[in-house]
């Protein structure tokens, strides 16, 4: 069970370094855009941009904190997997928060 927790830290930490060069490189490509030459005309490319910037800091954030559960017990692995499903549920369906409010 240990090496299996290993190993699924370590595929954590792979994909959010991945994601962080990612996220990384957007930033700086749309900083070079915006400041010194203007090359992205395509309104494709902007939209898809526009939510890599979006989404990619909450999906590093979730991907860490998956990998900083995974080494931890059963119970603490729950709570951050509740707080990650809210923030994503909360995030892509903010009507769903009005709602349970109303229910109150």
């Amino acid at each position: 069970m240990a090496n299996f927790k290993e190993g699924l830290s370590k595929f954590f930490d792979i994909l959010s370094k991945i994601l962080a060069l990612v996220a990384l490189v957007t930033y700086a490509l749309v900083i070079v855009d915006t400041s010194i030459v203007s090359f992205l005309t395509d309104a494709n490319i902007n939209t898809i941009i526009l939510k890599i910037l979006y989404y990619a800091p909450l999906f590093l954030v979730s991907i860490v904190s998956i990998e900083f559960a995974v080494k931890r017990n059963i119970v603490l692995q729950i709570i951050i997997y509740v707080i990650i499903a809210a923030v994503i549920i909360f995030s892509f369906f903010p009507e769903t928060w009005q709602s349970i409010l109303n229910l109150i």
